[in-house]
């Protein structure tokens, strides 16, 4: 019988393709099979689910067994989870700007100066908050408000990864070459990562499960 049977294991994560997302009704993505792949060697059985940022961060702060994959470990972050194992190479991320916006950035302190906007309890927002004066912030419930903001120019810059640029612009149906980058901001690396609340036997038998697929080399971590 697998362990922890007892208790609903909650593993989750926002919409984050190709990481992480739904086909039809099957979870599908390189960084949801790492985790799959480790709670499977861990004999744990566990519920997934895709829901809301905001939501996913929320009950990772306060829900007891609840793991979320594709968390970026930062300082801010580092005491509040248990960090299980790396489900991503390193991102860097880019202030961004509309690409007919004349302004020019050539450090962080000169960003400072411009309104910026950052998906809510999200690492990015980790950046600004220790940062950016108060005034230059601005907090959006889903970074697909970051580019329509940008169009509308309400906004002088959004802080993302290329990648997601790419992502929300196909789903808004935008041309990506609309925006472009302006300055790095920071690099972060996304983590399995389990809720404070959790179970410590339960936290080191998937650290152990990780530790050994990756002797194994059965995990790859996408870029």
């Amino acid at each position: 019988m697998p362990a922890y049977a007892e208790d609903i294991i909650s593993l989750e994560s926002s919409e984050w393709r190709p990481y992480v997302y739904m086909e039809k009704t099957q979870p599908k993505g390189f960084v949801y099979e790492i985790a799959k792949d480790v709670f499977e060697r861990a004999d744990v059985e566990y519920a997934f689910s895709i829901k809301p940022w905001a939501r996913v961060y929320k009950n990772g702060l306060n829900t007891n067994n609840y793991f979320i994959t594709g968390l970026g470990r930062t300082l801010q972050r580092e005491k509040l989870f248990h960090w299980i194992g790396p489900v991503t190479q390193e991102f860097d991320i880019y202030f961004y700007k509309l690409r007919t916006n004349s302004l020019q950035i050539n450090n962080i302190e000169e960003a400072k100066g411009y309104l910026t906007g950052v998906e809510r309890d999200s690492y990015y927002q980790n950046f600004i908050d220790a940062n950016f004066p108060q005034n230059k912030r601005k907090l959006v419930v889903s970074s697909n408000q970051l580019l329509k903001m940008l169009l509308v120019k309400r906004l002088d810059f959004v802080l993302l990864e290329e990648k997601r640029v790419f992502e929300i612009s196909a789903k808004l149906g935008l041309d990506p070459n609309l925006f472009e980058k302006s300055l790095f901001a920071f690099s972060v690396q996304n983590y399995l990562a389990a809720s404070l609340n959790s179970d410590i036997a339960l936290v080191d038998k998937l650290r152990k499960a990780y530790v050994d697929l990756k002797k194994e080399n059965l995990i790859n971590l996408p870029k």
